[in-house]
């Protein structure tokens, strides 16, 4: 038989034309796995209060919807939006509500498992000014990028002396006692 008639023919029974088994699988069950893999990540950025930020990650199959079941995907963090620079930032990284998260390489590469309805939660803490992006690696190796992650460092506090009273220095300097154990303002 020619090269040509045995492509034609396993191209068939791929795209669903044929079915027969193999390795005791038909092609349309083979079909309806593939379809149920995560094939798009919908991907949004949520400030929570204080120096963390939550990148809520939804995988959805090739038909736009919701993964429904336990997958693993890898997780890169970029310092660029086209995800040609790995990042440099340095992060504190948890899973958040939904799913669970494991740093292979430290502030640049997670592997990260959904819940059964494709749902990952990734907080990612910082105590300085940064801005970063999650590109999710997909099955056949598509990268679905985030909008920007940004922190902004926290405001340094003034602080003030407190006394045992709890009043501030600039208050409690004006109050003196005097020889008499009474505040010089009680006389």
């Amino acid at each position: 038989m020619p090269t040509s008639d045995i492509s034609h023919r396993l191209r068939a029974q791929l795209s669903g034309a044929v079915l027969h088994r193999a390795a005791g699988v038909e092609t349309s069950e083979l079909l309806n796995v593939v379809g149920k893999n995560a094939a798009n990540a919908a991907i949004s950025v949520v400030q929570q209060a204080g120096e963390t930020v939550v990148a809520c990650i939804q995988l959805q199959d090739a038909h736009g919807n919701d993964v429904s079941r336990v997958s693993a995907v890898t997780v890169l963090l970029f310092d660029t939006a086209d995800g040609t620079t790995f990042n440099t930032d340095d992060y504190k990284i948890t899973s958040d509500k939904h799913g669970s998260v494991a740093e292979v390489v430290p502030g640049k590469m997670l592997v990260c498992m959904c819940n059964a309805t494709g749902a990952i939660d990734i907080a990612l803490a910082s105590n300085k000014t940064a801005t970063s992006y999650l590109g999710v690696v997909l099955p056949g190796g598509k990268l679905a990028i985030s909008d920007p992650v940004s922190h902004t460092a926290p405001k340094s506090k003034k602080k003030s002396t407190q006394f045992s009273s709890g009043e501030p220095a600039s208050l409690a300097k004006k109050k003196t006692r005097s020889s008499t154990g009474l505040l010089a303002n009680d006389k």
